[in-house]
């Protein structure tokens, strides 16, 4: 259950909260969706061509913290296709990286912990999945 401020305090414009699934006393999914129902094509740059194709499944991101908890972003995987140039692509979030399971915001806040510790108590701290916490950290592209 959410309310119009929720997605004020998650901070992400190109996004909606959808549903807030409280997991545990830890942790807070939310599932999200786009405000826009396409997007324009990365290789053309047509937005009138663009179609939707469906969703394959939903991604798991891991997200800053709120309120001391461990939070989650459900997004889904949409599939679009370009009448103008015959390209599928998927939709690109502004937030995550293709394919990468941490936020940029989540990068950060690791990255600004990790420079007054070791990035093994920073891992310990942000409570990480990965077993090597390095190439999670690393922050490529932005």
């Amino acid at each position: 259950m959410h309310n119009q401020y929720t997605d004020i305090l998650l901070d992400l414009p190109e996004v909606r909260v959808v549903q807030v699934l409280e997991m545990d006393a830890q942790t807070i999914h939310m599932e999200v969706a786009p405000t826009d129902y396409t997007q324009p094509c990365p290789l053309c740059l047509s937005a009138y061509a663009v179609i939707r194709k469906g969703s394959n499944r939903v991604r798991k991101i891991r997200h800053r913290s709120m309120c001391s908890k461990r939070l989650y972003l459900l997004a889904p995987v949409i599939r679009l296709f370009c009448n103008a140039c015959q390209a599928g692509f998927v939709w690109h979030y502004a937030f995550v990286g293709p394919g990468k399971r941490y936020s940029f915001a989540f990068k950060q806040q690791a990255i600004y912990t990790a420079a007054a510790s070791t990035v093994q108590q920073s891992a310990t701290i942000h409570e990480l999945d990965s077993p090597n916490p390095i190439p999670a950290l690393a922050c490529r592209g932005k």
